[in-house]
């Protein structure tokens, strides 16, 4: 599932949860330089990464995206629900490995308020 999700030249990294709940979601960092280059080319202002994924057009470019990959997956894989990184992950928080692989674990943990807004806080 994440390696479709980042099929898009919008999304750089993709974590995809749902172990133990109900359906498929996924923690998406935007690729910067693209999606920059995008909101350039839609006439919004951004002023760094995190005024760039609060925008809703990003959030709605980003849905659509997920959209367009579900599309391609089986109905249990499809993402239903989605949160955007407010920043780039990165290796000094622990993160990435020294090989720029996603911490699964770290990140769940990292990023906890975002799943929990996604599953209500519940592991049913």
């Amino acid at each position: 599932i994440e390696n479709v999700l980042k099929t898009s030249p919008f999304i750089k990294e993709a974590i995809a949860l749902g172990d133990g709940q109900r359906f498929v979601a996924a923690l998406v960092q935007v690729d910067a330089d693209a999606t920059m280059d995008w909101a350039s080319r839609q006439g919004l202002g951004t002023t760094s990464f995190e005024d760039l994924v609060s925008r809703q057009p990003v959030v709605d470019l980003v849905r659509k995206e997920i959209d367009r990959v579900n599309e391609r997956l089986a109905r249990v894989e499809q993402v239903r629900s989605f949160r955007l990184l407010p920043r780039e992950l990165h290796q000094d928080n622990g993160e990435l490995t020294a090989t720029q692989k996603v911490r699964r674990k770290a990140v769940g943990e990292i990023w906890s308020e975002l799943v929990d807004g996604i599953y209500g806080g519940s592991s049913s």
